[in-house]
């Protein structure tokens, strides 16, 4: 089964989470098995895109997060907003307990099939 996840990252300028989603998806980009792309937030936005995309297997989400988890504690970044279908989650820095939500949420998604 694949998932869609996108990532966006609250709480800083529009210039920031640019920069900050285009780092990002360097970062998981080098995943296997993983298609990565950068998503307006809004379609009418003017900006490069702040929503990082990711179409994965469940397997591989879980090992994504684990990535961004990292990827925001040297980056700085506080929190970022992972979304599956209408569900969502704040990940907050590299929290084990936030990580271990964030997996738990994703390894729900197997009892949906």
């Amino acid at each position: 089964m694949t998932v869609k996840i996108n990532i966006a990252i609250p709480d800083v300028s529009s210039a920031e989470k640019s920069r900050l989603a285009s780092n990002l998806h360097d970062q998981l980009h080098e995943l296997e098995d993983v298609t990565v792309s950068i998503q307006r937030a809004r379609p009418e936005a003017q900006d490069f895109g702040s929503v990082v995309e990711l179409i994965l297997h469940v397997p591989e989400a879980i090992l994504a997060v684990q990535v961004i988890s990292r990827w925001m504690k040297r980056k700085d970044v506080k929190a970022v907003k992972l979304s599956v279908g209408d569900r969502e989650t704040i990940l907050k820095g590299d929290n084990v307990e936030d990580v271990q939500k964030v997996t738990d949420l994703l390894k729900s998604l197997w009892d949906l099939v």
